[in-house]
């Protein structure tokens, strides 16, 4: 964990020393540990996931940056 914090922390500092320019979540179901978003227009920044990276395979600890959301950047 210590790794994924050590990415994560960045933006989570930036969201709570800017509270109104982001919005900071929790978990939010299917492996969503925490995410960071804009407030205007709500896209994501940054968010920190642990499930399956493949359909059917093992939890991985992962993150999502822009611009393309879609890719898992694995952590472990």
């Amino acid at each position: 964990m210590k790794k994924g914090w050590a990415i994560a922390r960045p933006y989570v500092e930036k969201a709570i020393k800017a509270p109104k320019t982001y919005i900071l979540e929790g978990s939010g179901g299917g492996g969503r540990i925490i995410q960071v978003r804009l407030r205007k227009g709500g896209s994501v920044v940054f968010r920190l996931d642990y499930f399956p990276v493949k359909t059917g395979g093992k939890n991985v600890l992962h993150y999502h940056v822009p611009p393309n959301l879609k890719k898992h950047h694995t952590i472990f």
